[in-house]
């Protein structure tokens, strides 16, 4: 199938490993032109020579949860890139801290960074005739069985569901869609996930045993669908929260 990406414009963050790198490599394969970050510039130069000849990548460090380095960072990234058609809001930066402290840094870190990134890229995808928001999410979103270090977590999760339905019902006519992918325990080289399974820790397999295939899902999985639903072969889907978890969350997905 032709995803109509070639000549695309895209932008992803958190380009540089797991769900993201798999995105990004995607992307260029399917010949868009891409701009990523992540926090670390060591993951973009691996990220930066691995680019197959012809593919045109613009990778910066960049702290998401800084505003004003974000915004520098989106003028830069969409004039290289001459306008934008994709949006693909993939950093989940997570609850730190104890406490009130949790709430604030969940709130900065789930919620607030995609919605400054939203803001700013609104205006660039009202000029395209593709446009595309897609927020990598978190199987959180829908389950109240998490650790007591994970209830700020999935509240902001839950809450990017509801904020991506606004804005697919605010946008559409506007030619936007808006659209989630919620993975469960992915497993990604140098993730979380690689180091519980190498432990063979308790946490690890209660995972694998939640997932009806008894796995954990691959990035490339994840990517596959995260991308196709951004695509424009994915031209009637808006306001949905697609599941790719293997089955880990047990009820039905309206």
């Amino acid at each position: 199938m032709d995803l109509g990406l070639k000549g695309r414009r895209a932008m992803v963050t958190g380009g540089s490993r797991g769900i993201g790198r798999a995105m990004v490599d995607l992307l260029l394969e399917e010949g868009a032109k891409v701009a990523t970050c992540a926090r670390s510039d060591s993951g973009l130069a691996a990220l930066r020579e691995a680019v197959p000849a012809g593919a045109e990548l613009h990778a910066t460090a960049l702290d998401v949860t800084d505003a004003a380095a974000v915004r520098a960072w989106f003028g830069q990234a969409t004039e290289w890139l001459g306008g934008l058609d994709i949006l693909i809001s993939n950093v989940g930066v997570g609850s730190r801290g104890e406490g009130e402290e949790r709430w604030t840094t969940g709130l900065e870190g789930d919620l607030l960074q995609h919605v400054r990134l939203v803001e700013l890229s609104l205006p660039k995808l009202f000029e395209s005739d593709a446009a595309s928001i897609t927020f990598i999410n978190s199987e959180a979103n829908v389950m109240v069985n998490l650790p007591r270090r994970s209830e700020a977590y999935g509240v902001f999760k839950a809450g990017l569901v509801n904020y991506a339905a606004q804005l697919a019902l605010r946008n559409a006519k506007r030619g936007v869609r808006v659209n989630n992918v919620s993975p469960s325990a992915t497993l990604t080289a140098g993730g979380n996930w690689e180091r519980e399974k190498a432990a063979n820790s308790q946490l690890y397999l209660n995972a694998i045993q939640m997932s009806d295939f008894g796995r954990l899902g691959t990035a490339e999985e994840i990517a596959r669908t995260a991308v196709f639903l951004a695509s424009p072969a994915s031209s009637w889907t808006t306001n949905v929260n697609v599941r790719v978890d293997g089955g880990t969350v047990k009820t039905p997905n309206y």
